[in-house]
């Protein structure tokens, strides 16, 4: 069974944070492994933002808490009153994501027996400890970008179309488009780190490749073939089309004679799809012409 980087780096993230918590004799050790498992992300900027909130939303719930307890407001209905307290400053804040641990926070100090000072210092020096050691060992080992993971996917959607559109010309399959949409699904959940990453100046971007406009291309590119799906087999192709098809792929093919309306049609959203699938493979410099192969 293959293991992925990132629960990897999440186990060692996590027996580093228990070490550590032992080592230095944190109060628990055991919030220090809960952040950092909740820190390590699969990229850098959900780590950065999740460090965020989990720091932000203790050190909020372990303020209110503190306050809450000094104020002997320890019965159920003050601790529900807390809450939504908590939850109303949070939302006008816009600390929206720090809210569950706030809330937790909050809940575990009101409820502790002893220094309710004491455990609130150590809620956060424990949560710091993990959510430190999450970061570092994000960024140490195989940092993860998320604009290589974009540049993976968008690589493997220009040769996913390719072969979807040869399949289709070269066989009287329908043209199945999941395995583009699953591609096309992934890219479109990766745009918004890819733009916080950005932002953040956490990689310099040397190919100049605009992503957004390589999206517009792909869903360009979808729609076309989509339209062709629509139309089916059995239509026939202009002469500058087959020739055009010859040189890119290799394929031979027959030209039509008297093409109807739908004919015309077809070919047009054949050239589109051609066109921008050629403007893909520019962009990432693959090779726009290729030799007719066996597996299509």
């Amino acid at each position: 069974m293959f293991i992925g980087m990132r629960i990897f780096k999440t186990a060692v993230a996590v027996a580093i944070s228990v070490y550590l918590g032992i080592l230095i004799n944190l109060d628990s050790p055991f919030f220090a492994a809960i952040a950092a498992l909740i820190t390590l992300q699969g990229n850098l900027v959900d780590s950065f933002s999740m460090a965020k909130y989990r720091l932000l939303g203790t050190v909020f719930g372990g303020g209110f808490g503190l306050m809450g307890a000094t104020l002997a407001w320890s019965n159920p209905l003050m601790i529900g009153l807390g809450i939504g307290v908590i939850i109303f400053l949070a939302n006008k804040l816009k600390w929206n994501k720090a809210i569950p641990i706030a809330s937790i926070v909050y809940v575990s100090i009101m409820l502790v027996e002893g220094s309710s000072i004491y455990y609130s210092l150590h809620r956060v020096l424990d949560t710091s400890v993990g959510i430190a050691v999450a970061v570092i060992v994000n960024m140490a080992i195989y940092r993860p970008y998320s604009r290589d993971r974009v540049m993976k996917v968008s690589i493997d959607l220009v040769e996913k179309f390719r072969r979807t559109i040869k399949l289709f010309l070269c066989t009287k399959d329908d043209l199945c488009m999941t395995a583009v949409e699953k591609e096309l699904a992934v890219l479109e959940a990766e745009l918004p780190a890819l733009k916080k990453e950005a932002r953040m100046h956490i990689y310099r971007a040397e190919d100049g490749i605009d992503f957004e406009a390589v999206k517009e291309q792909f869903d360009a590119l979808y729609q076309n073939l989509s339209m062709l799906a629509a139309m089916g087999h059995g239509l026939q192709l202009k002469t500058e089309m087959v020739q055009r098809l010859e040189d890119l792929y290799g394929l031979e093919l027959n030209p039509g004679r008297n093409l109807s309306d739908k004919d015309i049609v077809f070919n047009y959203h054949l050239e589109i799809a051609l066109d921008l699938l050629c403007q893909l493979k520019k962009t990432f410099n693959l090779p726009i012409h290729e030799k007719q192969t066996a597996e299509g």
